[in-house]
């Protein structure tokens, strides 16, 4: 340089109007236009093929999803996965700061033009929807900055209450079908008449006593069929001493319309002895009939039992006694049998009892104390 300078000074010497600075400035254009064209550029460059991932799993459950990464400058790249640490702004987050993203071989280099999947892992023991922003570091710095890598995990956990509405639907559906037709029915009922019921069968007995006692339970009247029958002689003598029509005579067993038709009665003395007779049937009928006594089965049982074993033991005591058996016989017909049958069948009674008498029981070995004691104590269990 120094002999190109020399040789300008020698030059601009030998000529007029010779600049030395700018020749020297011109010099040094020229070298720095060489050396830029001689010079490479450094380009660092990355790219993701998505910014997010978004992952479903149940609780307790493991899901992964990956991220592509390509290196598209012309240089290597050290990277590192690091996750970004937020505070918690929204405290109805009620954030537990538990981490639930982790990243598969976090660091490492990235050659120019190199692929890589990078995997996340989400797993959580909670339900709910859970973000993170994780960021991809590298040296050198990149020209174009990548945005925050973000996460969102999803941790839900089987309905256990889905039997429980179905149930819950169909008692509610099936309560307004019955609430609808319920509805329904009542419209149409409402607008019907219930039609007089019939007047009870006062013929069958056991319909009158049923009438007869609730109709005068004031009174403590009991049922019975004699009784009745007076109650009913009585009510025609009323309907005859009041001249009642005969549409209008019915008696529903009640003693109070009895009372009401003999005051209809004009004669005073009809009417004293109609109410005398009403008062002492009233009085009859407050007695209890024995067979409506709690005992009455009972007892009954018991003297009918005793009855159907009096043929036994009366058998029983004749063949102890040694005496002789009875002999039933048919009685005779006498329309039907001729005088000489009727005297046949005589005789032969006659005969038969003076048998009778003269074979007499047969003389027993007398009994010592102790088989006349076990005797009476057999007689005593058997009675």
């Amino acid at each position: 340089m120094k002999n190109i300078l020399r040789s300008g000074r020698r030059q601009g010497t030998q000529k007029q109007g010779y600049d030395p600075h700018h020749a020297v400035n011109s010099h040094r254009e020229e070298r720095s236009n060489r050396s830029a064209t001689s010079k490479v550029f450094i380009n660092p460059q990355v790219e993701f093929n998505k910014n997010y991932l978004s992952v479903i799993a149940e609780v307790g459950q493991t899901v992964s999803d990956f991220v592509v990464v390509t290196n598209t400058g012309n240089t290597a790249v050290y990277y590192e996965w690091t996750k970004v640490k937020r505070g918690d702004f929204l405290e109805a987050k009620q954030s537990d700061f538990v981490p639930r993203f982790y990243c598969h071989y976090p660091k490492s280099v990235l050659l120019p033009n190199e692929t890589k999947s990078f995997y996340f892992t989400f797993r959580s023991e909670r339900v709910g929807i859970f973000t993170e922003e994780w960021e991809f570091i590298t040296d050198p710095p990149l020209i174009t900055p990548l945005p925050q890598f973000k996460l969102l995990g999803h941790s839900i956990r089987e309905d256990e209450f889905v039997q429980g509405r179905n149930d819950l639907l169909a008692q509610l559906t099936e309560s307004s079908i019955l609430n609808n037709v319920g509805e329904i029915i009542r419209d149409i009922v409402g607008d019907v008449r219930t039609p007089t019921p019939p007047l009870p069968d006062l013929n069958d007995p056991e319909v009158c006593r049923v009438e007869f006692e609730e109709k005068n339970k004031d009174l403590r009247l009991w049922y019975h069929p004699v009784y009745l029958r007076w109650f009913r002689e009585l009510e025609q003598m009323i309907y005859t001493a009041a001249e009642i029509p005969e549409e209008d005579q019915y008696w529903d067993t009640s003693i109070a319309s009895l009372e009401n038709n003999v005051s209809l009665v004009e004669d005073d003395t009809q009417r004293e002895n109609l109410t005398r007779r009403l008062a002492s049937l009233v009085n009859l009928s407050k007695s209890k009939p024995y067979e409506r006594s709690i005992a009455y089965n009972p007892m009954r049982d018991i003297l009918v039992g005793v009855a159907n074993k009096i043929p036994d033991i009366s058998d029983q005591i004749r063949k102890d006694k040694e005496m002789c058996d009875y002999e039933w016989r048919a009685p005779p017909d006498e329309k039907e049998l001729t005088e000489e049958e009727y005297e046949a069948a005589l005789n032969e009674i006659k005969t038969l009892r003076e048998k009778e008498k003269t074979t007499g029981p047969k003389k027993k070995k007398a009994k010592s104390p102790e088989d006349e004691q076990k005797e009476i104590d057999d007689w005593k269990e058997r009675v």
